[in-house]
C-alpha cells in the first residue's frame, strides 16, 4: 500500500496455474468523478461502483444512495456505458455493470446526487489474464507513465483520454535512461470526450522509456497499455 500521510492504496495480485493472472487495485477515496481507461482487451469489463458508508462526523448524518451516469469515451461519438443513465443505486452497497468496448476506450462516472462512490474497472485479457483500475479522479495537464512491457516480444501502448470540451495537443516525450541519447517526442491530437492512442511506431523506438505526456488546451489522463512475453506474459488490456 502507498499514498499520502493518513490515507492508504491497497492492492492485490494473484497468479494461478492454468488461470493466468488477476490484479485488483482499490480507490484511495470516494469520488464525485471517476475517469477510467482501458484498451480494446477482450472487448468485455465490468464497472464496479460502491457507495460507502458515511461516517459519523464525516458528512452528512446517516448514509445516502447516489445518482450515477456512465458514458463509455472512444475514437468514436459518447456512448451510454453499462446501463447506467441517472442511475439510483442504494446506500451501503455495491454492484457491477457489464461494457462492451471496442479499442481504446475509457468509462466516465459521474454522480450527480448524493454520497461520492468508489469504482473500477474490471477487464478481460484476451488470454486467461484479467486486470483492474481505479482510474483517475481528475484530469492533469502533465503525466509521467512509467513502463509497462516486461520483456520481449512486446506491443507497447499509450492511451490518451481528454474529458474535457476542448481539443487537447498532446506532446509525449521518453525519458532516456543514463547514458542514451537525447529524448524522442511525438505529438497528437485529442478531440474532446474522446480516447486516441500514441502511434505504435513511436512507442516501438522508445522501448521500455518512461514516458512524460503534456497536454495543452485541456487537461488529459494518460495510461499506458501493453502486452509483452507473448504466451508467458501478459495479455491486453
Amino acid at each position: 500500500g502507498a499514498g499520502q500521510p493518513g490515507r492508504r492504496l491497497r492492492s492485490s495480485l494473484v497468479v494461478s496455474e492454468g488461470r493466468g493472472i488477476a490484479s485488483v487495485l482499490a480507490s484511495e477515496m470516494p469520488a464525485d468523478r471517476h475517469l477510467l481507461p482501458t484498451s480494446k482487451a477482450a472487448g468485455r469489463s465490468a464497472l464496479a461502483v460502491a457507495v460507502p458508508t458515511v461516517a459519523p462526523g464525516g458528512g452528512p448524518e446517516g448514509p445516502l444512495g447516489s445518482v450515477l451516469t456512465a458514458t463509455l469515451r472512444s475514437e468514436g461519438p459518447p456512448q451510454p456505458a453499462g446501463g447506467l443513465s441517472e442511475f439510483a443505486q442504494d446506500p451501503e452497497s455495491a454492484a457491477a455493470f457489464g461494457v462492451t468496448t471496442t479499442g481504446p476506450s475509457a468509462v466516465d462516472l459521474t454522480v450527480s446526487e448524493g454520497s461520492p462512490v468508489v469504482a473500477a474497472l474490471r477487464t478481460a485479457g484476451v488470454g486467461n489474464d484479467g486486470a483492474a483500475t481505479a482510474g483517475a479522479r481528475a484530469a492533469s495537464e502533465e503525466w509521467v507513465v512509467l513502463p509497462t512491457i516486461a520483456g520481449e516480444p512486446a506491443r507497447p501502448g499509450l492511451l490518451v483520454l481528454n474529458p474535457g470540451r476542448s481539443e487537447a495537443t498532446v506532446v509525449v516525450t521518453a525519458i532516456p535512461s543514463g547514458g542514451q541519447s537525447a529524448a524522442a517526442t511525438t505529438t497528437i491530437t485529442v478531440p474532446p470526450g474522446s480516447v486516441a492512442g500514441v502511434p505504435r511506431e513511436f512507442l516501438d523506438g522508445v522501448g521500455d522509456a518512461s514516458l512524460r505526456v503534456v497536454s495543452v488546451g485541456s487537461p488529459v489522463v494518460a495510461v499506458g497499455a501493453s502486452t509483452s512475453l507473448g504466451n508467458d506474459g501478459l495479455s491486453v488490456y
